[in-house]
């Protein structure tokens, strides 16, 4: 899992193992949206603009206008897993580097490859930029670190290798003024170069075992490192002498994070707890408890009121950090069993969430102490739920085959849809006129339909477990072999995939369709 804030706090956004990437409210914590499908998504990291979010995906880079509505842009050309990706400082540019032991600078524009770093030998498992975008910097999995001056100016480029590691090279960072680059192995070490390479490099000595992440304050005079030796240090960079020796986690160390003022460093470790420090004077200021797994990944707001956690326990925790007040925006805990799922009214004033083999749905205000009211209607468990944009429905899918419409005033159940095949994925048009689903649409009718038109006419195909339907109508009936595991509609066309890596598309005449077949949806 990783998270992070847009650089305007406007955002939260992670990714999950789930092969899903949310975006949050980073004030509220209500979710914004959710992408699907997505291998192993990792690295998130927004523009400087905090328009845009890339990660990466297998062996390709994502790319998304958060603003634009459209679908995430997919960028190959490695030919092996990306493991990280960065953008540059003025947002038109992106790098990324994998185990294909390249590193790829992308137009983050059009999508286009504009320069190809070929000089790795083994994985390429971190890039970093320097804060004025000129120098790019890379280590790979064979324990070296090398140098590009000058990257926006390839005819001038230079490249430089730094160091050899006796062992993996796994975190390098720019300080914000982009003099230093720290990087660190699976090993106690520590290298501090200077961006002027003539000076010599400073090694800090004090860990006992392996360095898991370095990180600079945001005045660059301080080096932060975290330990599987249960120990946070800081460094001076200009001496590269040890200042303080942060203890008190009783498991290793995994993640850290310094506050945007530098004031305040957090750390997260295998013991389940949250750590506030003093970075001037070393002194513990809080323990924040209530994750029951591995602190996997902590991200400050940009205005340093707020810390979001990201646990194995697989839950992303907000912390106030003033009022040491917490908000939990994943699995909360509802009926007996973990969380299936959960989702936000659009005004965050109502949650609603299922639990691992419950057939019912809590409804509730999303205040401490609200009644709760149970939803009741399907005979399996509910697999997926969504609220409309006014948040005055809810739609729920499950493994029932059938997908519900319910009043969220009332708690009462408006329409029952049999779908003949388990709905993983559901979700609203903007005016709320039909449910969109990962099978196809579900037009909404009658009293239901929003007096708001649709922007543009959804495509009415539909596909179940045997049949492509149009509207209410079966139009073609699928053979065994033709049943899909996987679907994608898009206008007059339908793509199904099937075990064995075979993908098969059909194509529609929607015109003719709509002339010879009643796809009127029934009414309330």
């Amino acid at each position: 899992m990783t998270i992070g804030f847009s650089p305007d706090g406007k955002y939260l956004a992670s990714s999950s193992l789930d092969r899903t990437v949310k975006l949050w409210d980073g004030e509220s914590g209500a979710t914004l949206q959710t992408v699907t499908g997505y291998s192993n998504p990792q690295s998130i990291t927004f523009s400087s603009d905090s328009k845009r979010l890339a990660w990466a995906s297998a062996k390709a880079v994502i790319l998304w206008d958060i603003e634009s509505g459209l679908a995430p842009q997919m960028l190959r050309g490695h030919s092996d897993s990306v493991l990280c990706v960065m953008f540059l400082p003025d947002v038109a540019q992106l790098a990324s580097c994998s185990q294909d032991d390249i590193v790829r600078l992308w137009d983050s524009m059009s999508g286009a490859v504009l320069e190809t770093f070929e000089t790795h030998s083994r994985d390429v498992k971190a890039v970093a930029f320097s804060p004025d975008g000129k120098k790019l910097v890379s280590g790979d999995s064979i324990n070296s670190v090398r140098f590009w001056n000058s990257i926006s100016e390839a005819s001038s480029r230079t490249l430089d290798s730094l160091y050899v590691y006796e062992d993996n090279v796994k975190r390098i960072a720019f300080s914000p003024d982009s003099k230093w680059i720290a990087s660190a192995s699976s090993s106690p070490e520590i290298i501090l170069f200077s961006t002027n390479l003539e000076e010599i490099s400073r090694r800090p000595q004090g860990h006992d075992d392996d360095v898991i992440d370095v990180l600079f304050s945001p005045d660059s005079k301080r080096l932060v490192s975290c330990s599987w030796d249960r120990t946070i240090r800081l460094w001076d960079c200009e001496s590269g002498s040890a200042l303080q020796t942060l203890k008190g986690h009783i498991r290793e160390i995994g993640t850290i994070a310094i506050s945007p003022d530098g004031k305040v460093l957090a750390s997260g470790s295998d013991d389940c707890t949250v750590r506030l420090w003093r970075t001037e004077s070393g002194a513990e200021l809080q323990t924040l408890t209530g994750h029951h797994g591995t602190i996997g990944t902590l991200k400050f707001s940009p205005d340093g009121q707020q810390l979001a956690s990201g646990s194995r326990d697989r839950t992303i925790k907000l912390w106030d950090i003033e009022t040491e007040t917490v908000m939990a925006l994943q699995n909360v805990k509802g009926f007996i069993g973990d969380t299936k799922a959960i989702a936000l009214s659009p005004n965050s004033k109502q949650l609603a969430y299922c639990a691992d083999d419950n057939i019912g749905i809590i409804l509730r205000d999303s205040q401490p102490g609200a009644a709760l009211r149970i939803l009741a209607g399907h005979s399996m468990p509910v697999q997926t739920i969504a609220f409309s944009s006014d948040g005055k429905w809810l739609a729920s899918s499950s493994r029932d085959k059938t997908v519900r419409l319910w009043d969220t005033s009332s708690a009462e159940s408006l329409q029952t849809f049999e779908t003949n095949i388990v709905i993983k994925q559901i979700s609203f048009s903007i005016d709320d006129s039909y449910i969109d689903t990962d099978r196809g649409i579900i037009k909404l009718g009658g009293a239901l339909r929003s007096a708001t038109s649709v922007q543009q006419k959804p495509c009415e195909l539909f596909v179940s477990d045997q049949w492509i339907a149009f509207g209410p109508q079966n139009l073609l009936w699928l053979p065994a072999a033709y049943r899909a595991t996987c679907v994608a509609t898009e206008n007059q066309s339908v793509a199904l995939g099937h075990r064995y890596g075979r993908v098969s598309v059909f194509g529609f005449d929607v015109a003719l369709l709509e002339r010879y077949l009643d796809v009127s949806p029934p009414s309330l």
